[in-house]
């Protein structure tokens, strides 16, 4: 134990950072690997429950859910009906120890925030900071029971899976023949869901079940108003997402059984086509919102109407005006080809003269960012500019917004959509600058601003300005070079042990930077803290050896990717 010289620094704060973190993870994650195990084995359920209970009673599986909710959630400054935000470190073990699986839950406190791209509201529902921390205790047990029954083309709110892997699984489905696609959003899929049915497909132990019980049928409130849910699971909860899959889990296999042994509804048919028996229905989920894919319009329409009655069991239902049936090819119901999925924009594309008996001839599937979510983020960058006039902020704002976009779409064929944005990017740095400097003509603005800088090979001119010899600039979409992205193996999860495929197949790094990248894999894998592996429940920071206040520079011997949470502990020190 390393000795306290720092009066600031309480007995329990210093407890809190010199935790052996290398021995809990360990600790946790080999009774999490052997729930996994069970499961896919379909070993009994009351040796599962078994482990459950084990590790929902282990201490250092509490401390872990509590660093999970106090350090590395993304929500950790939003505050439920506690107003507590965030945690030091000498109150986070006091909540280690209080927290445990009862049939107790808080009231929680309901916020509206707009839905994107809509002018709808969508209910957030924020619990209090131990309820957060409890359900990330029952989370750790429950979520690798289900990963190893979880189907294949289910991507959203997963661990090891994305946005990324749900479009190149369409991808493959869709650049071997053009087909039908249903196109489907379940309305209100949160609020909807039906308590009983969900509590009985979960099928867990009594103590879990009053847990979970407690929790879905809190009180909410909101303007001051008190309301109890019927159904539902709020919305900003650490459990709700994975709620939400365990409800809608079945889907996928009720589909492709169906499709092989009962044949779809088609007038003037009695059974299907040739060509509809031996193609694939393909289901691609992501959290609410999936896509269903077949060459034969009569399977889509049959499935629709299949589906709808499934999911009445749930006490969902498809929105009527968010699904739609609709070609990746050609147009069906005045809806040009192609349709929208995650932001992307996908469709096969006329290429040439189709060829009798050849293959995938005459078309070529492209992916694209879709349109509207080209004029966001410009919108975005234009409200900037509107809204500073010094060119550092500027600078500094802009930069993550165009890196952030770019990143998201850099695994698709993005190159032609990001060279056009940056066009219309410059133009509006140019207007920008003119209204900073009315009386000074183009060229004087032209040669204060623009500078011309190496980038690939070739001269190109940046927006910025010169700070104690260091050049800093807006950054350009079109300096992302594409990187095709590696689908996820079918039922694959961090949960088997196989940490050699999950550091090759290059992660969950997300936001792909490239620093991260390279760092990450000079590193093996491994943080360059506590030596732990990087795993896809991680949130990973690049962070400088030698801290640039100290004359520490961005060079990539000067970086180090960490764990966020020792990043943090670092930074306490």
């Amino acid at each position: 134990m390393l000795e306290n010289n720092n009066p600031k620094v309480s007995k329990m704060d210093l407890q809190w950072n010199l935790l052996d973190w290398r021995y809990i993870n360990r600790r946790v994650f080999r009774i999490q690997k052997q729930i996994y195990r069970y499961s896919a084995e379909n070993r009994s359920l009351d040796e599962i429950h078994r482990l459950q209970r084990n590790l929902t009673n282990l201490f250092e599986s509490k401390l872990l859910a509590v660093r999970r909710v106090t350090q590395d959630n993304q929500g950790k400054n939003t505050a439920g009906i506690d107003n507590v935000k965030a945690l030091i470190p000498s109150k986070r073990i006091k909540l280690a120890k209080s927290i445990c699986i009862n049939n107790e839950a808080s009231k929680i406190l309901r916020v509206m925030i707009p839905k994107p791209n809509s002018t709808e509201l969508r209910p957030l529902g924020i619990p209090t900071i131990q309820d957060r921390a409890t359900q990330a205790l029952a989370l750790m047990a429950l979520e690798p029971q289900w990963e190893a029954k979880f189907e294949p083309n289910s991507y959203g709110f997963r661990p090891g899976r994305g946005c990324h892997d749900a479009i190149e699984a369409i991808h493959s489905s869709i650049n071997k023949k053009p087909k039908f696609v249903l196109d489907a959003d379940i309305r209100k899929c949160f609020d909807s869901i039906n308590h009983e049915y969900l509590l009985n497909k979960l099928d867990t132990y009594p103590m879990m079940r009053k847990q979970i019980n407690a929790w879905i049928k809190s009180g909410i409130i909101y303007q001051s108003e008190t309301l109890f849910p019927e159904a539902g699971t709020p919305q900003g909860g650490v459990i709700s997402p994975f709620l939400m899959n365990v409800a809608l889990h079945g889907m996928e296999n009720m589909l492709k059984e169906w499709v092989t042994q009962f044949p779809a509804y088609n007038p003037g048919k009695s059974i299907l086509s040739k060509n509809a028996r031996s193609s694939r229905l393909t289901l691609v989920r992501y959290a609410d919102d999936f896509v269903l894919l077949h060459p034969e319009e009569s399977v889509i329409k049959a499935a629709k109407e299949l589906l709808s009655n499934w999911l009445a069991e749930i006490g969902l239902e498809l929105h009527p005006l968010k699904t739609s049936i609709k070609h990746t090819y050609i147009s069906v119901n005045n809806s040009p080809p192609g349709f929208k999925f995650l932001g992307f924009w996908i469709r096969n594309y006329p290429v040439g003269t189709p060829t009798q008996g050849i293959r995938k001839s005459g078309y070529k599937t492209y992916i694209r960012p879709h349109p509207d979510n080209i004029r966001d983020v410009m919108l975005k960058i234009k409200r900037v500019l509107k809204s500073h006039s010094d060119l550092p902020t500027i600078v500094r704002r802009l930069n993550p917004i165009i890196e952030g976009w770019s990143n998201y779409y850099r695994t698709v064929a993005s190159k032609k959509t990001f060279t056009s944005m940056d066009k219309d990017l410059i133009n509006k740095l140019i207007k920008w600058a003119h209204r900073k400097h009315p009386k000074r003509n183009a060229g004087w603005v032209f040669q204060r601003y623009l500078y011309k800088s190496s980038w690939q090979g070739r001269n190109k001119n940046r927006f910025g300005y010169f700070e104690k010899d260091i050049f800093k600039s807006v950054h350009s979409f079109a300096e992302k070079s594409i990187v095709r992205h590696s689908k996820v193996s079918g039922r694959a999860s961090p949960y088997n042990g196989d940490w050699i495929y999950w550091v090759l197949r290059g992660r969950d790094i997300s936001d792909r930077r490239v620093s991260l990248q390279r760092t990450v894999l000079n590193q093996k894998g491994r943080c360059n803290i506590c030596k732990l592996y990087f795993t896809s429940f991680d949130l990973i920071e690049v962070d400088h050896i030698i801290p640039t206040k100290l004359g520490g520079k961005s060079t990539y011997i000067n970086l180090q990717a960490v764990h966020k949470h020792c990043h943090d502990s670092k930074i306490d020190k």
